[in-house]
């Protein structure tokens, strides 16, 4: 994982890149140290941005990594955390938090995948 700056700056350019055409989703990984980032289309026919990271299940790490992520997101992009819709039909465990910057929505998220003994950690964004 990069440190506080870097990984500031990371998240700064994910958010600038949710309202460009052309997205540099090698660097975005590298800035990470994600495993992959990439894109999808929105079900209103926008576009989000995604980043991901993979642990053995339940591994400390991840929720370490989430947490960081989730206070630099506050911090470095002065971000609002955004109420949580009540239940999530999951049948893993599942913590998610929402964020609005500018002109962009964060969601990360954590997720336990017990059938493949894995964890992941999302984040998303995509523009307002």
């Amino acid at each position: 994982m990069a440190d506080d700056t870097s990984f500031c700056t990371a998240l700064t350019e994910l958010v600038n890149q949710a309202t460009v055409e052309t997205i540099d989703l090698t660097n975005l990984t590298i800035q990470f140290s994600a495993e992959t980032c990439g894109t999808a289309l929105t079900t209103g026919g926008g576009r989000e941005i995604h980043c991901r990271w993979s642990f053995a299940y339940r591994d400390e790490a991840a929720i370490k990594l989430h947490d960081r992520i989730a206070s630099d997101v506050e911090t470095c992009l002065n971000a609002t955390a955004v109420p949580q819709e009540d239940g999530v039909n999951h049948p893993d465990s599942y913590d998610q938090q929402r964020f609005h910057t500018g002109d962009a929505d964060l969601s990360l998220s954590l997720k336990d995948k017990a059938a493949i003994h894995t964890t992941f950690v999302f984040l998303r964004t995509k523009e307002l």
